[in-house]
């Protein structure tokens, strides 16, 4: 068994355990794993970062 053949579910939850920077790393690792990356499963907790929409490139106003 490759890496490449681990269980959608396992690496659901590994993904919804590291940052975001690890899971678009993780993500380019093969075709399987990238699909994973965009499953809602992954995403259902998403926490903003104060600074994240505060900085000048992200403020419209």
């Amino acid at each position: 068994m490759g890496w490449d053949e681990l269980p959608s579910i396992l690496l659901e939850d590994i993904f919804s355990l590291v940052s975001i920077t690890q899971r678009y790393y993780c993500s380019q690792v093969c075709r399987s794993w990238n699909e994973i990356f965009y499953s809602s499963v992954v995403w259902y907790t998403f926490v903003f970062d104060g600074v994240t929409f505060t900085r000048k490139k992200f403020n419209l106003f």
